[in-house]
């Protein structure tokens, strides 16, 4: 590390208690935006048989800066802390601790320390790589692995799109950012598994008689999800279930479909599938842009899924209504046009999901079971959450709490997370090297080594390069205001 970097790194550790600061080598920058910064870093041993365990001693530490400056802020980072610590799952990011400060009273930074991961799928996409079937296969089906975890934990991510999908140099996924992720109540989920799967028969991804899921009875806020991801529900301002989710991962399983060699597209021109630059009724056209209601996000949707052609009813609220039923009819495009490499069965798969209507929508498992996904592992093997993160977990949501009182909390959380680093460290067994050797034998399902080739050193400086000349599938990303995230800075992680 050069001296100038041994400066900056002095400084990244201020205001974090010097026995904390020990147990991290800083290595290098990973990102700095307006969040703060990310490096790199080692955990340090405290002694050989520590050394034995930590198979991978590679982590990220995100500062995150003037924290407490906006309660919204403050509570986005509380939720994330809050959520991430009852999840356990391969395919979700992890927190491994979260470094004290020196004055618990009156801190105003935050030190984060996650999983270290490569890098984001947005960067990937931004890059000149290409990938195979295989890939993408192994990819998607990753991302509904963990959501279906996610969900037996009744919690709804939310905010699923490419940069928040992290992307080892194996192909191994994890979610991460759930800084804008809901817990639901045990009775709503209850009540929507019900209605779900009411009925004679499972739903499946081929039948045409899905039965329409009731909207959860707790209302709950709709300006969520980076608006190229957002389900048509959550424009409309309607209750939501967890089709949204599966919404957002059709979107990002369209993206990833562009990087098929036989696409043959440049990495400029590949592109968001629903590329909106306003999203009415949530925010108003951008005319520096040159907008117009052409390209409001919900007029982008149906520009290729077609403007609705069955009942209206599902849609509560009278205004919203009124406004599809106004639309000028636009037939459905064709997706094989939009994604001509494709092969039929991942096809199929984005045109079950890509539905107006949740309650017409492909579920989580129909998609899991999907033909396109044959040969991968299936439900019965998956790992589900031993129980429902309980809502008491973000019971703060319900109160109008200011700065204080979300400080005190977030330093319970800290004691929280050092607690667990502190039985991490002491513990005995050896499951972490022999859980990193079985990791080293994964393959990919036509055999390939886990696909460490795709993500070479090569790809992920182009992907670092990609991200410094603001591509395309970025460009309005940036101006939603949910884009400052808890792990911003670790998705930066590409060398």
């Amino acid at each position: 590390m050069s001296s100038s970097s041994s400066n900056a790194a002095a400084r990244f550790f201020v205001g974090v208690r010097y026995d904390q600061q020990s147990k991290y080598e800083l290595m290098h920058q990973l990102g700095r935006g307006a969040y703060g910064e990310v490096w790199s870093a080692k955990a340090q041993p405290e002694n050989a048989e520590q050394e034995l365990k930590l198979a991978d001693s590679r982590v990220a530490i995100k500062k995150i800066q003037n924290c407490f400056c906006q309660a919204t802020e403050a509570k986005r980072i509380l939720r994330e802390l809050r959520i991430l610590r009852h999840l356990s799952h391969p395919n979700v990011i992890k927190i491994r601790d979260v470094l004290r400060p020196q004055s618990e009273g009156s801190f105003s930074d935050l030190w984060v320390v996650f999983d270290f991961v490569d890098l984001d799928l947005r960067k990937l996409i931004a890059s000149p790589q290409s990938i195979s079937v295989a890939h993408v296969q192994w990819i998607a089906h990753q991302m509904l692995v963990g959501l279906k975890y996610l969900h037996s934990a009744h919690v709804l991510h939310r905010d699923l799109k490419p940069a928040n999908v992290l992307l080892s140099e194996r192909c191994d996924v994890k979610l991460c950012d759930f800084g804008l992720a809901r817990v639901v109540e045990e009775e709503d989920w209850a009540l929507n598994e019900q209605r779900l799967h009411a009925g004679p028969a499972l739903i499946r991804q081929t039948s045409s008689g899905y039965i329409r899921p009731p909207a959860m009875t707790r209302q709950m806020t709709s300006h969520v999800v980076t608006r190229w991801y957002r389900a048509p529900e959550l424009i409309l301002l309607q209750r939501y279930t967890t089709a949204i989710d599966v919404w957002s991962f059709a979107c990002i399983f369209a993206e990833l479909l562009t990087m098929l060699p036989e696409a043959s597209l440049d990495r400029r021109e590949r592109c968001a599938l629903f590329p909106g630059r306003s999203c009415l009724p949530l925010s108003p056209l951008d005319e520096e842009l040159g907008s117009s209601p052409n390209l409001d996000q919900l007029n982008v949707i149906f520009s290729v899924i077609g403007t609705p052609t069955g009942p209206l009813g599902w849609i509560d609220l009278k205004e919203m209504r009124e406004h599809v039923a106004s639309l000028s009819p636009v037939p459905r495009q064709p997706l094989q046009e939009l994604c001509p490499a494709a092969p039929p069965s991942a096809i199929a798969l984005l045109d079950c999901i890509l539905r107006f209507d949740p309650s017409r929508r492909c579920s989580l498992d129909d998609a899991l079971a999907h033909p396109f996904f044959d040969g991968m592992q299936r439900r019965a093997s998956m790992q589900l959450a031993a129980q429902p993160v309980d809502v008491a977990t973000i019971d703060f949501e319900k109160a109008e709490l200011r700065v204080p009182a979300i400080r005190r909390l977030i330093v319970q959380e800290i004691q929280h997370y050092a607690t667990r680093a502190e039985a991490a460290s002491a513990a005995t067994d050896m499951d972490a090297p022999r859980a990193a050797a079985v990791s080293a034998k994964r393959k990919l399902p036509d055999g390939q080594g886990g696909g460490g080739e795709v993500l070479s050193k090569a790809a992920k400086r182009a992907a670092a390069e990609a991200s410094s000349s603001t591509p395309a599938t970025a460009k309005v990303d940036g101006a939603d205001g949910s884009e400052r995230a808890a792990a911003d800075g670790v998705r930066a992680a590409a060398a």
